[in-house]
């Protein structure tokens, strides 16, 4: 890839409030070369390339002492996966699907507002409310359809699956999925978020601090199944999510407890294995940190990941009603003590 940016600034007053400006665009231009395998022998290479003018502006207002307004527009880009670009084709026997990814994907194009209000009311203290906006172009998808084996993969079965002359059979149905550009979506939402240091407290309460944050997110898109169109809500993306850190620390020493969750969420809308679409539960987790300064060189850090054990739920919900257990996966408490030398 090649880009190229330009950007200016200016600081000036609006009725005696400070106004703080910033414009700017870049250019990116694109190019790809991809390889895949239709089978152990068969090569696949394709290019694409293609080029974006991503513009911005930010702009800051300073509406009292203790009060920041602040609004943007911007033009961003996302690259498809390398998965879905690969130009290569999965075979399997015994769902009878053609899977693969698509080398001429174009890339996610949003046109993006965001608008916040910060409030400043005390040392490292903190309120603040932002409503955001994004009309995104297009979703990278996978539409499927079902017919017959299609005539340029009847090599490649038979090349995977040499024993099984009958996959080739023509009244056999097989189940096509590929990477597509798929219809886009309005998505807009807010977030709320709070902090605040005690530093008012007397003695060693002063290191006592609490950080918050929520947010609401509402979007939908539309896929192909089997030719028909339908709404479903945007993969990975959860309404509600939430986090909540507590943390004491000093100028020697410091500890911070946080907890994050986020409601159920999507993970594949493509209706795969009899089922409308598969899911994942958004557990509780609970991390740490802390740090000791052993002196002005050596810092001893300790951190723990997923401290209760959590586990990551997997459901499928068959003909979109039903909450069916896929898979548990635990990923354990990850513990880490680490030794920090500034030299």
């Amino acid at each position: 890839q090649r880009q190229m940016c330009i950007r200016d600034s200016l600081n000036t007053d609006v009725a005696d409030k400070p106004l703080r400006l910033n414009l700017g665009v870049r250019y990116v231009e694109t190019k790809t070369d991809a390889t895949g395998w239709l089978d152990s022998t068969t090569p696949n290479v394709e290019s694409n390339s293609y080029d974006n003018f991503l513009p911005s502006l930010n702009v800051a207002l300073d509406a009292t002492d203790n009060l920041v307004l602040r609004a943007g527009l911007s033009r961003t880009m996302t690259r498809a996966g390398l998965s879905s670009l690969a130009p290569g084709k999965s075979y399997s026997d015994v769902n009878f699907t053609v899977s693969g990814g698509n080398s001429q994907l174009e890339p996610l194009l949003s046109d993006n507002l965001d608008l916040s209000a910060e409030w400043y009311f005390a040392e490292q203290s903190l309120v603040s409310l932002a409503y955001f906006q994004k009309d995104i172009e297009s979703f990278i998808s996978r539409p499927s359809v079902d017919q017959p084996l299609r005539p340029e993969d009847y090599g490649p079965v038979a090349t995977v699956y040499p024993t099984q002359p009958g996959l080739l059979d023509p009244s056999l149905i097989w189940t096509y999925s590929t990477a597509a550009n798929g219809d886009g979506t309005k998505l807009d939402g807010f977030e709320v978020s709070f902090q605040h240091a005690f530093t008012e407290l007397p003695g060693i309460w002063s290191g006592l601090g609490i950080l918050g944050n929520y947010s609401y997110v509402d979007a939908t898109t539309t896929v192909n199944r089997s030719g028909q169109d339908v709404t479903v809500p945007l993969e990975g993306l959860s309404k509600n999510s939430w986090n909540a850190t507590v943390y004491y620390e000093l100028d020697r020493w410091g500890v911070r407890l946080a907890v994050n969750n986020r409601d159920d969420y999507v993970t594949d809308n493509t209706g795969s294995n009899g089922n409308v679409a598969h899911g994942t539960t958004g557990p509780t987790r609970y991390d740490m940190s802390a740090f000791f300064h052993i002196n002005e060189m050596m810092t001893l850090t300790f951190e723990g990941i997923n401290v209760t054990d959590e586990a990551e739920r997997l459901f499928t919900t068959g003909d979109g009603t039903l909450n069916l257990v896929r898979e548990y996966n635990f990923t354990g408490r990850q513990i880490f003590l680490g030794l920090r030398v500034n030299f």
